[in-house]
């Protein structure tokens, strides 16, 4: 199941939003502005970024020291959607679509890396599959990965920074180290529990934000083609 919520915080950054918005259904507005002649110049000038929020965020927030009372992904991950990202001024979400992984695409977005497509080994995939956890039943880590990328759907935001530098801003968003102790007040990741699992992620390159803004829009296609 997929679902699309389009953000018209950013009319000044993509007047595209306004005009569509009135035509269009949620997941159309989507389609429209990923497939837009403007986006591949956008992704190149790096005012735009790929940002996702894996599943299990319930189960990794604290939702105390966010000052919230939810209890379910959903609610947590609009509450940082429209509340908590949306008053960032340099970086804010044009939209974001809820998608339910499978195998198939897991493999896809996890099994390239966009800056090295020829070297499969150089991929997430290929070093999660190496990294014994269990050496008894010989579990890797891309086991517990898949796991948890499977068990609910992750929320994927794409990210605008009108005046550049959409990458470096959404990370610094996040948090640059995946240690809940060593991150900052106003960092994503400092609203972690624990270091157990990390539920961000954000695009590292410009191949990437093509790569994955390419999947997003596939997903998309898919969606309004049923």
């Amino acid at each position: 199941m997929m679902m699309a919520h389009v953000h018209l915080l950013v009319r000044a950054f993509y007047p595209l939003v306004v005009r569509f918005v009135c035509e269009l259904r949620p997941l159309e507005i989507a389609r429209a502005i990923l497939n837009s002649p403007e986006m591949a110049m956008l992704i190149h000038e790096d005012k735009i970024t790929v940002g996702m929020i894996k599943p299990g965020l319930k189960d990794h927030f604290d939702t105390q020291k966010a000052g919230i009372s939810f209890s379910t992904d959903k609610d947590i991950t609009s509450y940082l959607v429209d509340d908590l990202l949306s008053k960032n001024d340099q970086i804010r979400p044009l939209f974001s679509v809820t998608i339910q992984f499978d195998d198939q695409m897991l493999e896809e977005f996890y099994g390239v890396d966009p800056d090295n497509k020829q070297d499969l080994k150089s991929s997430p995939m290929y070093r999660m599959k190496n990294i014994i956890i269990d050496q008894q039943s010989g579990r890797t880590q891309w086991d517990s990965f898949r796991e948890m990328m499977l068990m609910g759907p992750s929320t994927f935001l794409i990210m605008g920074a009108k005046n550049g530098q959409a990458r470096e801003l959404w990370r610094k968003e996040i948090g640059p180290s995946w240690d809940v102790n060593k991150s900052q007040p106003g960092e994503l990741r400092n609203l972690a529990i624990s270091n157990k699992c990390n539920v961000w992620h954000g695009s590292s390159s410009e191949n990437a934000v093509l790569y994955e803004l390419g999947i997003v829009a596939d997903q998309v296609a898919k969606m309004i083609a049923i």
